[in-house]
């Protein structure tokens, strides 16, 4: 009898083991997905903000990427590369005052 309930113990063990390894791989999984879905919005206001800086540069003759972008505002550091890259801009200058 006491053979059975080691057995059924160590089975126990094994099946909330597995569990175990299986709830943190999907918490993994989700922590991978919420960070793709926030790096896919960055890209989404990147790609806005550099149609927004295309349109008005082209509209008065200039090619963004012969430019340095110049970032500023609440979250202009945040994303000044990530737009540079949109416009092909090789430089970007962040003052260090900018808020």
């Amino acid at each position: 009898m006491l053979l059975i309930i080691l057995i059924v113990g160590q089975l126990l063990l094994r099946v909330v083991m597995v569990v175990m390894v299986e709830i943190v791989l999907i918490q993994i999984r989700v922590d991978l997905l919420a960070v793709e879905v926030l790096a896919g919005l960055t890209r989404i206001a990147d790609e806005r903000m550099a149609a927004a800086i295309r349109r008005v540069s082209l509209e008065k003759g200039y090619d963004p990427a012969d430019h340095t972008l110049v970032a500023f505002g609440g979250a202009g550091a945040q994303h000044a590369c990530g737009v540079a890259a949109c416009l092909g801009i090789g430089r970007v200058l962040v003052p260090v005052d900018a808020s």
